[in-house]
Parts: C-alpha cells; sequence; structure tokens
C-alpha cells in the first residue's frame, strides 16, 4: 500500500515511515501541509496520515481542500489534539479515524488495516492517476477535467477495475 505521511516532528515522522516501510508499506513523508498538497495531488495514495499542527495549512484544511479537487483518499488523522472541536472537525471532513499521541506502532498498523478493509466498497468519484479519474455514477472518465468517449465494453473494464482497486480480478 503507498501511504502519505504528514508530520512535522522529525523523529516521530522517521519512526513512523520504518515501521511502516518494515511491514511492507511503501511511505513519502512530507513536513508541510502546503508541499502536502502539491504531492497528493502530482501523485496517488492509498492511505493519507495526517498530523493537524503543521507549518503552512494545517492537514484538517488540508483535507478540505483535497475534498473540493474531488480527491477522497482515505485519511487517519494523528495528533496530539485533545480538544473536541477538532476532534469533531477532522470526522466532519471525513477522516476514517483519529490516533492522539503518543501512540503504539502496532497500533496504527492495525487501524490502517481496518481502513484498508472497510474502504473496499465502491466509490462514486475515484481518482485512477494523476491525470484520470472516474466517476461510477455516471460511468464518465475524466482526463484533465475533460470527458473521455469510450466504447461500453471499455468504460465495462475501466468500471470493474476502478471498483476492484488494489486488487487481482479475474479476466472473464
Amino acid at each position: 500500500m503507498k501511504i502519505f505521511l504528514l508530520e512535522d516532528d522529525t523523529m516521530l515522522c522517521d519512526s513512523v515511515n520504518e515501521y511502516l516501510v518494515s511491514i511492507g508499506h511503501r511511505v513519502v513523508t512530507c513536513a508541510n501541509g502546503d508541499e502536502a498538497l502539491k504531492k497528493i495531488q502530482d501523485d496517488m495514495y492509498d492511505l493519507l496520515l495526517l498530523d493537524i499542527n503543521v507549518p503552512g495549512i494545517s492537514g484538517l484544511e488540508l483535507l478540505e481542500r483535497l475534498h473540493e479537487l474531488k480527491i477522497r483518499t482515505p485519511s487517519i488523522y494523528i495528533s496530539a489534539l485533545v480538544d473536541i472541536e477538532g476532534i469533531s472537525r477532522a470526522y466532519d471532513l471525513g477522516c476514517y479515524d483519529y490516533l492522539k499521541k503518543p501512540f503504539h506502532l502496532k497500533e496504527l498498523a492495525l487501524r490502517i488495516d481496518k481502513v484498508m478493509q472497510n474502504t473496499v466498497l465502491p466509490q462514486s468519484h475515484l481518482r485512477l492517476s494523476k491525470n484520470y479519474s472516474y466517476d461510477a455514477s455516471t460511468s464518465t472518465l475524466m482526463c484533465e477535467n475533460s470527458a473521455q468517449i469510450l466504447s461500453k465494453r471499455q468504460l465495462q473494464i475501466i468500471d470493474l477495475l476502478a471498483r476492484n482497486r488494489g486488487r487481482i480480478v479475474e479476466f472473464d
């Protein structure tokens, strides 16, 4: 799984990165919210691990902007924030889970597994790559905000692959 980690505490970032790599994940790290927005727009990730209080835009504002761009990658917030308003806002913005610092790395792995089990259900708008997205509700493939004309069979293949992203599908 490809995970994006936004964390400005260098020691924690390194520890989480090393642990996730050791259990088989690919990790891209960033310590600044503004840089994170650009990196997430430029590449695809299976999961976002976001700290809230980081330089640049906050982790909360980052998720808000991503949703405006129709990027709906599952996210887990990791933060020392204890105020219920901040936690509530994170969930309102669509995070799948919230982990308070300090936390055990194994607990993070368990929560990542749980999020990924719960996100295999089809989503209506899926980002396929930097330039391509697929809207399952309208069966429309978009390239840089322009609808692509495809045959019925091509759309069926795109739909099947998009809905089963990260899984092996039978060729039938």
